[in-house]
């Protein structure tokens, strides 16, 4: 019996009974939601026919059709200018003298936009023709005897003569016992006790030691004098431009020292090569008077002798032709001189023709770049012009739409501007090869051409419908005529005073009208909700 009771009491302990508490509750609001739900939904079709808008929203009926439908795909664009140009100054770069165009300036063609400085370009045409003719001179100059040559060879073979003569009377000196290694021998001796003794006067110097003993007092002067700025705390302007002067002044000091030091050691280097250079020498005399050195010294007077003796030759062997031909590598340099100048003037001609920037066709400034009293670089836009006379749409079509889309198809377009009642005939102009990728997808700008009488601008907002087939003898109601629900679109048929929802299943669609492929039958009534004027199977409101 105590076993039966303790059963008991653990199967109805207090956690199980508030979970059965609670699936009750829950139980209790779902039933009441549905049945709420159902009285709610019940009232609402019966009240507005299973629409949104309320009972006093205008109605008409029509009637389920047989037709034709054509399937299209609409994408979206934007009218844009037939012609757009950026003007540019192909050749002049010169400063703009002024600027005539603003953002939305209407121009005619030839109207005057950029002007840049004519003074300036003239200026450059004419230096450029001034070199032309000089080197237009220089070419006729080179066909003509040329004095200062002549007196250039003339001097230097009055000076091989003067040469050649020098060197058979140092040959004659020699020969004579005046010149030989012995006395060269002496006299590079004595450069070498000369270059030692320099240098040790240079490592001994005592005016150098009290130089650095100087520049070292003044330099630790200047250290302690900045040392107690250093350590001032809180300094103030007054202590920090002082500290400022003084680690100026101490590094000046610091910079004297160094340089002193510096140079002093520059001395000291040039001084010992000098002595190594003079011991070489001396130590070259030995071996040469080692190995026989007067009859190489001969020797080399009389190479020297015949050398002159040759460069005399050649010489006056210039000097007899110097009457003759033209040097070729010299007439080939003045003719190239000649072409790059006619480049120039050309160039600068071209400029000057271009100093003036035009509007090439009558339209609207859309944009410019140019600015006063700023240097124009060649091939800089300066500003850009728009024809408003001939409009186009550029349409973005997306990569499953491109595929369906040619050359010559027509299409229909409507703007935003006049409201989708008003369409007009448009045919795809070009098609891109390649698109742009942007937020995920790659769009290609496709050129709609377009004639129509309305007032279309520039900017304004196109809808492109693209026909991609024909759907024969189908079932039709206009797109307005279709509701959608929780369950899908429906619409609602019409039988004598009683309204009921059909559920359908929806084709292909033109904008206006629309396939029912299932859920209702030719002849019968169908009530669609009136949002506004009804006009050519468009809704307007």
């Amino acid at each position: 019996m105590r076993t039966t009771k303790r059963n008991r009491r653990a199967f109805f302990n207090p956690k199980r009974i508030a979970g059965v508490g609670c699936l009750i509750i829950v139980l209790i609001l779902l039933g009441a939601s549905a049945f709420l739900y159902t009285r709610i939904r019940s009232a609402f079709e019966t009240a507005t026919g299973g629409v949104i808008g309320g009972p006093n929203v205008d109605t008409q009926d029509v009637v389920v059709e047989r037709g034709d439908i054509v399937e299209t795909v609409t994408v979206f664009g934007q009218v844009q200018p037939l012609r757009t140009e950026t003007l540019a100054f192909r050749f002049a770069s010169e400063r703009i003298l002024a600027v005539h165009a603003m953002p939305g300036l209407l121009v005619e063609e030839g109207q005057p936009l950029v002007e840049l400085d004519r003074a300036a370009l003239e200026r450059n045409l004419a230096t450029a023709r001034d070199k032309l003719q000089q080197a237009q001179d220089a070419l006729e100059e080179l066909s003509k005897p040329d004095p200062v040559r002549e007196f250039e060879l003339k001097a230097q073979l009055a000076e091989a003569k003067s040469n050649r003569a020098a060197a058979q009377r140092a040959l004659d000196a020699f020969d004579a016992g005046q010149g030989t290694p012995q006395a060269q021998r002496a006299e590079a001796l004595a450069a070498l006790n000369d270059a030692r003794a320099k240098l040790n006067s240079l490592e001994n110097s005592e005016a150098y030691q009290k130089q650095i003993e100087h520049l070292q007092w003044v330099y630790n002067i200047a250290e302690v004098e900045h040392g107690p700025y250093v350590t001032i705390q809180n300094p103030s302007e007054v202590d920090r431009d002082k500290e400022w002067l003084l680690r100026l002044d101490m590094l000046a000091r610091e910079q004297d020292l160094e340089n002193a030091k510096l140079a002093h050691d520059m001395e000291v280097r040039a001084a010992r090569l000098q002595v190594v250079q003079a011991e070489r020498a001396l130590a070259k005399l030995d071996q040469e008077i080692a190995l026989g050195s007067p009859a190489v010294e001969r020797a080399k007077l009389v190479a020297s002798i015949q050398t002159l003796d040759a460069a005399i030759i050649g010489l006056e062997e210039q000097l007899a032709t110097l009457d003759g031909e033209t040097d070729p590598v010299e007439l080939a340099q003045a003719e190239a001189d000649i072409l790059k100048a006619e480049y120039a003037v050309q160039q600068a001609e071209v400029a000057l023709a271009e100093a003036t920037l035009v509007a090439p066709f009558a339209g609207t400034v859309i944009e410019v770049n140019a600015v006063a009293d700023t240097v124009a670089s060649t091939g800089t836009k300066m500003v850009t012009i728009s024809d408003d006379s001939a409009l186009q749409v550029i349409a973005r079509l997306n990569e499953l739409d491109v595929v369906r889309a040619e050359a010559g198809m027509p299409v229909t377009i409507t703007f935003d501007a006049f409201g989708p009642e008003t369409e007009i005939a448009g045919r795809v102009e070009e098609i891109p090869r390649y698109g742009k990728y942007e937020n995920g997808m790659t769009l290609y700008d496709t050129t709609i051409s377009f004639q129509s009488e309305l007032p279309v601008r520039q900017g304004m907002s196109a809808n492109i419908r693209i026909p991609q087939g024909v759907r024969e003898d189908v079932l039709l109601l206009p797109v307005a005529a279709i509701q959608y629900g929780i369950d899908g679109p429906f619409v609602m048929i019409v039988e004598g005073d009683k309204v009921t929802n059909q559920p359908v299943e929806l084709g292909v669609s033109d904008g206006i009208n629309v396939e029912i492929i299932e859920g209702v039958s030719e002849g019968q009534t169908v009530r669609m909700m009136l949002w506004g004027p009804y006009r050519g199977g468009v809704y307007i409101g």
